[in-house]
């Protein structure tokens, strides 16, 4: 963190009231809990910066693909977009009241188009 915010000099006010009276002290003063006032302890180290708030960011993703499975990905979206492969597509026409059902090769009206995949 960049900027020494206001609540990082409220802690290290804490901090330095636990020291020099105590925890218990400290925590009834500042209106919060003695695990708290630890837990800045554990992290002070006599400057502001040690005080500030660390990334909750995770490292990984259980469910994130590979790499292989991303290339993967791509070329097949590459190879669908080039070659123009369609879909299957029912299409409803009002006037005959009919389902036409479209393949692969050919593609569907604009009108109407439902995708069933």
């Amino acid at each position: 963190m960049k900027i020494i915010t206001e609540e990082m000099r409220y802690r290290k006010r804490l901090c330095e009231y636990a020291i020099k009276n105590g925890v218990t002290k400290a925590a009834r003063r500042y209106h919060t809990n003695r695990k708290f006032v630890y837990r800045q302890l554990e992290k002070y180290d006599g400057t502001v910066r040690s005080l500030a708030l660390k990334s909750r960011k995770p490292h990984n993703h259980p469910n994130t693909h590979t790499e292989e499975e991303i290339n993967l990905i791509k070329k097949v979206k590459n190879y669908l977009i080039l070659s123009s492969i369609f879909l299957p597509f029912i299409v409803y026409n009002k006037s005959n009241k009919q389902y036409i059902l479209y393949n692969y090769s050919t593609p569907p009206p604009p009108k109407f188009v439902k995708n069933i995949c």
